[in-house]
């Protein structure tokens, strides 16, 4: 029987044919595989001290964010740590500073890196 939602035989796919013959080419690399390797590979930073140091390019990004919401006190940057570090969610618009600053604190205190100077 040959109708709606049941095509031919010879239609169908074939033993040994792929169902997709020009899809994703082969060595095809995602970002996200991209970002992962790239993430891996060592760099010279500074660190939250401001000293020199050798690490890995995750690490490395993660320092500058970091820096950047301690010292630069950027309310984006310490969400995006707090959400991805700790769970803790941030309301930019909603949170007082105080609350803001405690979360902050927090963080830094678990980090071990303490108040900043």
């Amino acid at each position: 029987m040959v109708g709606y939602k049941d095509p031919p035989k010879e239609s169908q796919f074939q033993p040994g044919k792929s169902g997709n013959p020009k899809g994703m080419k082969k060595g095809f690399v995602s970002f996200k595989k991209t970002i992962r390797e790239l993430s891996e590979k060592t760099v010279s930073c500074k660190d939250l001290d401001n000293k020199k140091l050798q690490t890995t390019a995750g690490q490395a990004v993660v320092i500058a964010l970091m820096g950047k919401a301690i010292y630069k006190q950027d309310t984006q940057a310490a969400k995006i740590l707090m959400e991805h570090v700790e769970g803790v969610t941030l309301n930019v618009n909603k949170d007082t500073d105080e609350e803001l600053d405690s979360k902050i604190a927090e963080l830094l205190n678990k980090s071990g890196k303490g108040e900043p100077a």
